[in-house]
């Protein structure tokens, strides 16, 4: 599991006796972002001299500033009621830290797009949207994180590193809440007629001259297609399929479709007209192969079946009391 931000923990003893701090520090670095809507202990560390870790005993909190929607109690538990932050004096002895506490609890996370990554591609950030009690986007997340596969991807720094083609999710828990986030790791391929599962063929720069088709063939099974048209191409550069049952995305007006094909079928980009001009046409084509047999996806259900399916793991934890946000 990766740990993207300090949280609250309880202070672990490293010694059995306790002895006099040389200086104390609170979380990971003097700044504690709570998620929670309920009590958060606080983790204030202690240190000797040579910089090890000791227990301390009779530690002190006092809150210098902050804002009503933050109570931190004596003996050190944040509770949050809304947004806002604080600034903290902790002691023990003579000595003593300052610390600021960030109040963002959240009341839900939005629905999160599934990411798709390359083999041998870069590794992309997680990236996840809350909304805090107040309605308003939460900016600051004290995460945790975990993979559901790690032989699909790996997790480093808060970011998701591409291993092999396949399909998992990352858990993202913050506060109460927590998310899941669709991955998928493609690997990319130069011909179409072969394509298999956590595969894609892409023509990234895509030209028709007036009135001109091209078609590719694909086998059977299941396929996202995605057409770009560029500049002036957007009115008359079309996607079609042949042999192939399509839908659109829902709430996608792009050319970009669920498919699906019993025995193959083929890919086609045409010219669908266009009045006097001579330039060629340009676009991006994107094909990918989904996971599953054909069989599984009947034409009627092709597009809100497959999104169902990607989407399910996005819904909020109900165990925590939080809502999904649409």
């Amino acid at each position: 599991m990766t740990r993207l931000a300090g949280s609250a923990l309880v202070l672990v003893s490293l010694n059995a006796c306790a002895q006099t701090p040389d200086h104390l520090s609170i979380g990971s670095s003097d700044t504690v972002i709570v998620n929670a809507r309920g009590p958060v202990a606080l983790a204030v560390h202690a240190f000797d001299r040579a910089g090890r870790e000791i227990r301390a005993r009779g530690l002190r909190y006092e809150t210098r500033a902050g804002g009503n929607h933050v109570h931190i109690s004596t003996d050190g538990v944040v509770t949050c009621d809304g947004r806002g932050d604080a600034t903290l004096v902790v002691s023990s002895g003579s000595v003593s830290t300052r610390g600021v506490i960030r109040c963002q609890p959240i009341r839900g996370f939005r629905q999160t797009p599934r990411m798709v990554l390359l083999t041998g591609g870069p590794p992309k950030p997680v990236a996840v949207s809350a909304v805090g009690l107040d309605g308003e986007p939460v900016t600051a997340i004290a995460a945790r994180m975990s993979v559901g596969d790690t032989t699909v991807v790996r997790l480093v720094a808060g970011s998701v590193v591409p291993r092999a083609p396949g399909e998992t999710f990352v858990d993202v828990e913050a506060g109460d809440c927590a998310v899941s986030v669709p991955v998928e790791v493609l690997e990319r391929v130069a011909t179409l007629d072969s394509l298999q599962p956590y595969q894609e063929f892409a023509v990234p720069s895509l030209r028709l001259g007036v009135g001109e088709s091209r078609s590719w063939r694909v086998p059977a099974g299941r396929f996202e297609l995605w057409l770009e048209p560029v500049g002036d191409a957007r009115s008359s550069l079309a996607l079609a399929g042949l042999g192939l049952k399509c839908a659109r995305f829902p709430g996608d007006d792009r050319q970009h479709y669920s498919c699906v094909s019993y025995s193959g079928g083929s890919v086609i980009v045409r010219d669908a007209g266009r009045g006097g001009s001579t330039q060629p046409l340009v676009g991006h084509l994107l094909v990918r192969r989904l996971a599953g047999p054909a069989s599984r996806l009947s034409a009627s259900n092709a597009n809100s079946g497959n999104m169902s399916e990607r989407i399910s793991r996005s819904d909020v934890r109900r165990s925590a009391k939080c809502v999904e946000i649409l």
